[in-house]
């Protein structure tokens, strides 16, 4: 089994800006979080923003 790294806005477990070091590891296949697609875009369909965010995190 390999652990996978949930980055939550609730807790900032791990931000954002550090999840990039966690799929360094070779022991973590991925990462993910409430950052990609946050409640407040979600609630408005704001799809613009979150592809934004999707993109700047693959960039």
């Amino acid at each position: 089994m390999v652990p996978v790294i949930v980055i939550n806005d609730l807790d900032h477990a791990v931000p954002p800006v550090n999840y990039k070091e966690y799929l360094k590891l070779k022991n973590i296949a991925c990462v993910g979080g409430s950052w990609l697609a946050p409640a407040d875009a979600m609630a408005k369909s704001d799809w613009q923003k979150i592809t934004k965010l999707a993109q700047m995190a693959v960039a």
